[in-house]
């Protein structure tokens, strides 16, 4: 995970210098993508959600915005024949005055808000990082577009993370420890119950 995100954050910085919009806009910089991660984490803190889950939500999320830059800079190559059962994803049309970087952070924004239980509390955030770019110089049709970009892409991220199998776990029976060396079973002093002890049948 911390290999994704920290690829995903060289490949923003790239996309800064490299690839402008014609009307000169400023790059956001690998800070954005820093209180993104950092929203999201929040979330999951006010959600209490597990470990698995959390590594979950963060894959989706980033592999959203990997995918975007992916389509703007042929040197990052898509995900699909590297992920099992990755579809290839479609490059939306006729938005030519998007930026890469903002459908990027947007991409992952939409993928979390959908995937994490309380993750509308991320359109602050959102809502947030929109004003300052607005302040920046982004011209309101160039957001807008961004937006749609993001939100196609995020689309096809959150169909292939609905088929991982992961909804199928709750029809799973409660985990029932067993006897023998090897086996998991509740400790001292807290004796708590096992953390997605089905997660192994999600799709690798």
């Amino acid at each position: 995970m911390r290999q994704l995100l920290t690829s995903f954050v060289a490949v923003v910085l790239g996309l800064s210098g490299c690839h402008r919009q014609p009307d000169k806009l400023p790059p956001l910089g690998n800070a954005v993508i820093s209180q993104v991660v950092a929203r999201m984490t929040d979330v999951m803190v006010h959600d209490v959600t597990n470990p698995p889950l959390a590594a979950r939500f963060f894959a989706y999320a980033c592999l959203a915005g990997y995918e975007v830059v992916a389509q703007h800079d042929s040197t990052y190559p898509s995900m699909r024949g590297t992920l099992n059962d990755y579809p290839a994803i479609e490059k939306p049309a006729d938005l030519p005055r998007h930026s890469p970087e903002l459908s990027a952070v947007l991409a992952m924004l939409a993928t979390a808000k959908k995937m994490q239980p309380s993750g509308t509390l991320l359109q602050a955030y959102e809502d947030r990082l929109l004003d300052s770019c607005r302040t920046l110089g982004f011209a309101e049709e160039t957001i807008d577009q961004s937006k749609q970009y993001a939100l196609a892409v995020s689309k096809q991220i959150l169909a292939y993370a609905k088929a991982d199998r992961y909804n199928r776990i709750s029809n799973y029976p409660r985990y029932t420890p067993t006897a023998g060396g090897g086996n998991w079973y509740p400790t001292p002093p807290g004796f708590f119950a096992p953390v997605e002890p089905y997660f192994n049948t999600v799709r690798p």
